[in-house]
């Protein structure tokens, strides 16, 4: 492999899809065979797919929701305040 070439992250880099054959977590016949992300102009798009036939596969894409930078304070544990009150013995 060329070390002057980045290496590809599929399903992370723009115009990449990274697909997972899903079909032994299925456990009604409309869940998808297929699942994966597709990144096109930077938006992650879900991909679940379906296999129609033996050389058919059919699908829907889905906007994947931007990841919300959750503020620090609300993730990390509040610190207990040191009491005022002695201990009465």
């Amino acid at each position: 492999m060329n070390e002057d070439r980045p290496q590809i992250k599929y399903g992370v880099d723009d115009l990449t899809i990274s697909l997972n054959d899903d079909a032994a977590n299925k456990k009604e016949d409309w869940h998808s065979d297929w699942r994966g992300k597709l990144v096109v102009d930077g938006k992650t798009y879900y991909v679940d797919l379906r296999d129609k036939s033996d050389s058919w596969k059919a699908g829907k894409l889905k906007l994947a929701q931007p990841k919300a930078d959750a503020p620090a304070q609300a993730a990390a544990p509040a610190a207990a305040a040191p009491l005022a009150d002695e201990i009465p013995f």
